[in-house]
């Protein structure tokens, strides 16, 4: 699958030397599938579906042409798995997304969480701080721990 969307130039072309990033861009290419997957992307964002919705959450993230190369890149696992297995799409509803999601945020928790410790942000006051304009920005916190 791996080489499957590389080839269709919808995976990052990921540069690293001594441990520095010098480029993570898709490559650019003429591959026609590759072009109308990203077209079939582009028509899902009126839609009401699974991938309608993965679309439209990845454009408020990372803006319009990332997030039609990601729904093309997701396209192109799907049909790569028709295709490899046989396997029948399995048409998922936007709300079953939307719990997904939910579910995920709810599941990720803070490393300081993990051991006990939580810390919760004043943002009230935090955000009177900054309208002072003294220069000087304050978070208010509290600390809390339970072992």
């Amino acid at each position: 699958m791996k080489h499957f969307t590389s080839w269709l130039g919808l995976c990052p072309n990921f540069k690293k030397t001594g441990g520095k990033v010098k480029s993570s861009r898709v490559r650019r290419g003429k591959n026609r599938a590759a072009l109308a997957l990203r077209l079939a992307a582009f028509s899902l964002i009126r839609s009401k579906s699974y991938l309608g919705a993965y679309l439209r959450r990845q454009r408020s993230r990372l803006g319009a042409p990332k997030a039609i190369t990601a729904a093309a890149h997701k396209l192109a696992r799907i049909v790569y798995y028709m295709m490899r297995f046989g396997v029948a799409y399995m048409k998922q509803t936007e709300d079953a997304y939307a719990e997904q999601v939910r579910a995920h945020g709810e599941a990720v928790t803070s490393p300081g969480e993990r051991v006990g410790v939580r810390i919760e942000t004043d943002r009230a006051a935090t955000r009177a701080s900054r309208r002072a304009g003294d220069g000087v920005s304050v978070v208010h916190a509290r600390l809390s721990w339970s072992w």
